[in-house]
């Protein structure tokens, strides 16, 4: 059979247990194409709490927040009952919806204006910190089997939810927080802090994270290689036909200075003076897109400057792109000098670029070729891409709780996502 560009052969079947036997559940995956669905075979499916207590991930927002509703949107059509408990639920552009998951805001813990003025590190702390308790509260009313935590700055909602209700705990790690605030935050990151980062690393039953370069920085910390779990991102754009028209490149996300989208006007009008007639759509905001667009000026390229868009609306917006841009650092560490000084400082390597960047995983779904804002031509990225289910599904499978429903005392949820004997990877 011929495979999809972008798209792992799905023809071993998914299958989750609740229980002890699996089944093999229908052929239709969850974006509706072939593929095997996970299914949940128990008398009282898993309960799982998806806790944030991230303020810069907006559960139906952009960026984090795709990923955030893909894991819960992918653990509920697997079969659990999902709520999410998130510290932000609406950012910049159309609400994304979440159908059939309960959502529970965690509010805002702020320090006194003068102490919020003068250190913006303490306010965050004194946020999560507030978060995290407000989570124990409200998760224990949900009554969960299973806590499953973005890793955030100082927040520890999912230990204090283990030691509150018993359940395992799973961390989803999505980078190297205290080191990526204090290369691109520019906060002042303490010695203590890794130390505290690092003993939450090691207490989470399970650490999943979405590249080999978190991957070998968790386990440097001290995680055992048996409690790591690599999931890379899920994603649900679909490949379409070649489109026709113009050569149209196109970027969606946020417009971050370390993304460098000025400094590679010049790559990109050279690209488009190879390709013939250009347009760039964009999609989004941020600090740099007005130096982007300033940058723009004089360069013989369309440019069609669309803002924040719907899910749908981006999925139909690949459809027409030739390629999508998805920046890579051209160096590592961006800012050596104080890489080396965050190193002396903090005891420890400046982590290796651990970037996997949502917006390449949907590129690959979509079947487009990426650009990575340099002077190499935009390229297929051969690289599979699971859908949200199959991606959730391996990131809780195979743990096993104490489980008041059932007579037996205990159950274990284990998803075989196309790998066979199961393992998480």
């Amino acid at each position: 059979m011929k495979q999809r560009r972008g798209r792992r052969d799905l023809s071993r079947a998914p299958s989750i247990v609740h229980g002890n036997s699996p089944t093999r559940a229908s052929r239709i995956d969850d974006r509706g194409r072939d593929g095997y669905l996970p299914s949940v075979v128990s008398q009282a499916p898993p309960r799982i709490a998806v806790v944030s207590a991230d303020r810069g991930v907006a559960l139906r927002g952009p960026g984090g927040g795709v990923h955030l509703r893909g894991l819960a949107a992918g653990l509920r059509r697997a079969g659990a009952e999902v709520a999410v408990f998130a510290a932000r639920l609406d950012g910049p552009g159309p609400p994304a919806p979440l159908p059939d998951v309960s959502i529970t805001p965690l509010r805002r813990g702020r320090c006194p204006g003068v102490l919020r003025r003068r250190s913006r590190l303490l306010d965050l702390r004194v946020d999560a910190r507030a978060a995290s308790r407000r989570a124990v509260r409200a998760v224990r009313r949900f009554g969960p089997s299973l806590v499953y935590e973005r890793y955030a700055l100082f927040a520890d909602a999912g230990r204090r939810i283990r030691r509150d209700a018993g359940v395992p705990w799973v961390l989803e790690v999505n980078a190297p927080r205290a080191w990526e605030a204090a290369l691109f935050e520019g906060l002042p990151v303490t010695r203590r802090m890794i130390e505290a980062e690092t003993a939450l690393l090691r207490a989470a039953d399970r650490v999943v994270v979405v590249s080999a370069a978190l991957e070998a920085w968790v386990r440097a910390r001290g995680v055992a290689a048996d409690r790591v779990a690599l999931v890379p991102n899920g994603a649900s754009a679909s490949p379409a036909a070649p489109p026709r028209g113009p050569f149209r490149i196109g970027y969606a996300g946020t417009f971050k200075p370390w993304h460098r989208l000025p400094e590679s006007v010049p790559a990109l009008a050279r690209l488009a003076s190879e390709r013939g007639p250009t347009v760039l759509e964009l999609h989004g905001d941020g600090p740099d897109r007005a130096r982007l667009i300033a940058a723009l000026e004089g360069v013989s390229i369309r440019v069609e400057d669309r803002s924040w868009a719907a899910p749908d609306t981006l999925d139909a917006a690949r459809t027409r792109w030739h390629v999508a841009w998805v920046p890579a650092p051209a160096a590592w560490p961006p800012d050596p000098d104080r890489a080396r000084r965050l190193e002396d400082l903090l005891g420890e390597p400046c982590p290796a670029r651990w970037f996997d960047p949502l917006k390449g995983a949907e590129a690959r779904a979509a079947g487009l070729p990426v650009w990575t804002g340099g002077d190499a031509p935009p390229a297929l990225d051969p690289r599979p891409v699971e859908g949200w289910t199959s991606t959730a599904a391996a990131a809780v499978g195979g743990l096993q709780w104490n489980d008041p429903r059932s007579l037996a005392g205990s159950r274990m949820w284990t998803a075989l996502a196309g790998v066979a004997g199961g393992a998480p990877r």
